[in-house]
């Protein structure tokens, strides 16, 4: 509605303008303004963020910056907008495990060995569960698939995560992306909430959802 109002007064001002301007001026021949060159859009830098001491690298959304939340031998990557909505949950988590099975194994290798034994939904509703400590939350692991990043094959899955925060109800859309590298699991959560209807967490999440598959097919990796 504010739009439409800001748009109805500019052509009640043009309007105006032209109601106001002596007839003699409209006669007038008017001289021609020198040509100027078409403005040429310079495209934003790529919002790249690097984590060296996690041996990891990717491209973030524009106005998205990170930190680091200690625990365990690497802790995890926290990437979320700058100016934070607090009635909106929009946030992305990179963590990763130590897996000494894959260690000195190939990419080509540990993708076989994924392909031999598919992830299952209660694989991934651990993972997600390893994230959630809040008896108020309730998650709901829905479909899932499988995309390449690289050559690195990568497992995914969406949820449904249902709370409560003083008396009212929330919902919010997550997908997990889980990739095996040489000598560790990655887990990215990549997720997209609102309180009140649960369709209106949908939606943001799924405006969301192309951003959350770029960052994750930005992945670079690098030995620890």
């Amino acid at each position: 509605m504010k739009l439409r109002c800001l748009l109805a007064s500019a052509m009640l001002c043009q309007a105006a303008t032209a109601v106001a301007t002596p007839a003699s001026a409209l006669s007038r021949t008017p001289t021609p303004a020198p040509a100027v060159p078409p403005a040429v859009a310079t495209p934003a830098p790529a919002n790249v963020i690097s984590v060296q001491s996690m041996g990891i690298a990717f491209t973030a959304p524009q106005n998205w910056s990170h930190k680091i939340r200690r625990s365990g031998r690497f802790g995890e990557i926290v990437v979320d907008p700058v100016e934070v909505d607090p009635n909106r949950m929009l946030r992305c988590h990179l963590k990763p495990t130590v897996e000494p099975r894959s260690r000195g194994m190939s990419q080509q290798q540990i993708n076989a060995r994924m392909l031999a034994n598919p992830a299952t939904p209660e694989q991934f509703s651990e993972i997600l569960d390893s994230h959630v400590t809040d008896p108020n939350l309730t998650t709901n692991v829905s479909d899932g698939g499988e995309m390449l990043v690289g050559e690195r094959l990568v497992y995914w899955f969406t949820a449904k995560m249902t709370f409560r925060e003083k008396g009212k109800e929330g919902f919010a859309f997550m997908k997990l992306y889980v990739i095996n590298v040489p000598g560790f699991t990655w887990a990215i959560v990549c997720g997209a909430g609102a309180p009140g209807e649960a369709a209106t967490a949908s939606t943001r999440f799924n405006e969301w959802l192309p951003a959350f598959d770029r960052l994750v097919l930005s992945l670079q990796f690098t030995d620890l």
